[in-house]
């Protein structure tokens, strides 16, 4: 059995001006098959900083351009053998400029409009459905810190969560 790698990545939790929340439908691993918020991973070997990732992944999938001003860091993720494959430390950023188009469809997936509180009834990853979504809403004007550690290679529903730390935003 190999060990896993570390990867670091970001996530941006974008919105249109009504507060639907702009989601991929993934067509590639990881979360193949699930709608989760745009990101990707930081390119290491250029230097580049969770911020400027942000920026780049956020004109990249969706065709917005913004500026480091534009986001909201609220977060961390730390997983550990997320798919039996990785370790992941992944920074949680909210865009603040809303985005009005739907984005046109990208070698990842297809993008989709949906509404805060339906997003639980969608096929999302299920750290994503008790932790990451409940945190985001109430919370993403402040910081959040999670920690999940998984625990079967094979089932991302067995998980164990921590708040690592939480400082409240002004919502």
């Amino acid at each position: 059995m190999s060990t896993p790698s570390y990867k670091i990545a970001t996530l941006i939790f974008i919105e249109n001006s009504a507060g639907d929340q702009l989601l991929l439908h993934r067509h590639q691993s990881p979360n193949q098959g699930l709608w989760t918020p745009i990101g990707g991973k930081l390119h290491t070997k250029e230097g580049e900083s969770p911020v400027e990732c942000a920026v780049r992944e956020t004109k990249e999938e969706a065709n917005l351009t913004i500026s480091p001003s534009d986001l909201h860091l609220f977060g961390y993720l730390a997983e550990t053998d997320y798919e039996g494959q990785d370790h992941w430390l992944i920074f949680l950023f909210h865009c603040l400029q809303p985005v009005e188009q739907l984005p046109e469809p990208i070698k990842e997936g297809e993008f989709g409009f949906h509404a805060l509180a339906s997003i639980s009834d969608l096929p999302i990853p299920p750290s994503d459905r008790d932790i990451l979504w409940p945190v985001f809403h109430r919370n993403r004007t402040g910081f959040t810190g999670i920690r999940i550690q998984y625990h079967d290679s094979s089932d991302t529903a067995d998980y164990t969560a921590t708040i690592e730390q939480e400082i409240k935003g002004r919502d």
